[in-house]
């Protein structure tokens, strides 16, 4: 049997739920979807205020974290950074 050896890093993070400028709401617009015919402006209209609002959220979070690993902020100073964070919360 092939052994998988699994590598885990533990680091903060940050997890979020944002409604993104009302999405609730926009949300209503799916309510009624065509199952038999093409979807109508009025359906296409409320897919794209929602999907597509959490695919550029999504893009722009991406972007920003990337950016911030390719920094060069070496990893010895993150660790600092952290323990400090950590000491200042207890």
């Amino acid at each position: 049997m092939n052994e998988q050896k699994n590598n885990f890093v533990f680091a903060p993070h940050v997890v979020c739920l944002i409604d993104i400028l009302g999405q609730k709401e926009k949300l209503k617009g799916w309510a009624n979807p065509p199952l038999s015919q093409e979807p109508d402006s009025e359906y296409l209209q409320a897919i794209r205020e929602t999907v597509g609002k959490v695919l550029s959220f999504r893009s722009l979070f991406s972007n920003f974290f990337e950016s911030f690993e390719q920094s060069g902020i070496p990893e010895e100073a993150l660790k600092q950074a952290s323990q400090v964070v950590s000491r200042a919360s207890n």
